[in-house]
């Protein structure tokens, strides 16, 4: 993955790609939806995923962290988007942790993502 995208102009966070798996549990849904977590920055994230989700929608984001417990989040949808030729969509979503323990769980993710990536950049 390259790191620091160079298209971070005009938003709030720099984003990083990363590739994560996560899965998305609507409100009012049994089953989660798998997807892959592509893009990260410290207000929210994309996912790619084979469902479609409507912007507004709410859902709980559980994210698979190797080696560490997983990250578990409620997040806002602010976009889907079908990606081209595939049966897959973009999923922008806007965290919204509920407790302390969630956003101390997501800054420690998100601060070693970014850790992670200094020292492949590093390398």
């Amino acid at each position: 993955m390259s790191g620091f995208k160079s298209s971070n102009e005009g938003r709030r966070h720099k984003r990083w790609e990363i590739f994560e798996y996560a899965l998305l549990q609507r409100e009012g849904e049994e089953s989660p939806e798998p997807g892959i977590l592509v893009d990260l920055s410290l207000g929210g994230f994309q996912v790619r995923t084979k469902s479609l989700f409507e912007a507004g929608e709410k859902c709980h984001v559980v994210i698979s962290w190797p080696g560490h417990e997983n990250i578990s989040i409620a997040a806002e949808v602010r976009y889907s988007k079908p990606m081209d030729e595939e049966k897959m969509h973009f999923i922008g979503l806007r965290f919204l942790p509920d407790t302390v323990d969630q956003r101390v769980a997501l800054v420690n993710y998100i601060h070693d993502r970014f850790l992670a990536d200094m020292e492949r950049l590093a390398v």
